[in-house]
Order: structure tokens, then C-alpha cells, then sequence
């Protein structure tokens, strides 16, 4: 599903390396291997998420097809989108 979507987006004709894309089922895994992997960009759809790596990732995505606003404040490296397409 991701992936098909990464796919669809041409987000790999753009230079997006799909032996780089990471995915994991829990949140604490993947808030543990964001870090481990110290990306220049994070993009999820989890609000926990988000909150916890915009202290330490340089730039951070939030995918919210609603766009209505989270429990969470957006730290100043986070923005808020609707779809991969709006990261071009």
C-alpha cells in the first residue's frame, strides 16, 4: 500500500531510494529506528510520532488528509500536509 503510493506519487523517478524507505508496525519501533536512522525528513501520519521526532529529526511531515489540528502544537521543523504529493 505505501509503497504503491510512494510509487504513484513519482516520488522514486524524483530520486527517493526505495531501498531506503523503512517501515515498522509498532510505534515505539518506529520512533526508535527514526532515531537510529537519523533521517533528514520523517513522514507519518501519527500524531505521537510526530511530536516525539520533531525534537530530533531536522524536518518533519505530518500526512493528515483532514487537516484538522492535533492535540499536539506543531514544532517549528513540522508541517502539516495533506497527501505525499504536497512534500514536491
Amino acid at each position: 500500500m505505501v509503497r504503491t503510493a510512494l510509487e504513484e506519487a513519482e516520488l522514486y523517478q524524483c530520486g527517493l531510494n526505495p531501498f531506503k524507505v523503512v517501515f515498522c508496525e509498532t510505534i515505539p519501533g518506529r520512533i526508535s529506528a527514526v532515531r537510529q536512522i537519523e533521517p533528514q525528513l520523517h513522514v507519518d501520519s501519527d500524531g505521537d510520532v510526530i511530536s516525539d521526532l520533531s525534537r530530533f529529526i531536522p524536518a518533519v511531515a505530518h500526512v493528515n488528509q483532514s487537516m484538522s489540528s492535533s492535540s499536539y502544537e506543531l514544532a517549528s521543523n513540522t508541517r502539516r500536509i495533506r497527501s505525499l504529493e504536497e512534500l514536491l
